[in-house]
């Protein structure tokens, strides 16, 4: 029973990660991709 207690928790870890990296983590190497993209151009 603990086990699969320790296994939910885990999935739970794991989904909230993703949903953070997918909020913080994308954008900011989307405006990183952006910045060099422009940065090219100019250059």
């Amino acid at each position: 029973m603990s086990f699969n207690i320790s296994i939910k928790l885990n999935l739970i870890q794991k989904q909230a990660k993703a949903r953070y990296n997918q909020k913080f983590f994308r954008p900011c190497s989307f405006l990183v991709k952006k910045g060099l993209y422009n940065h090219k151009e100019n250059g």
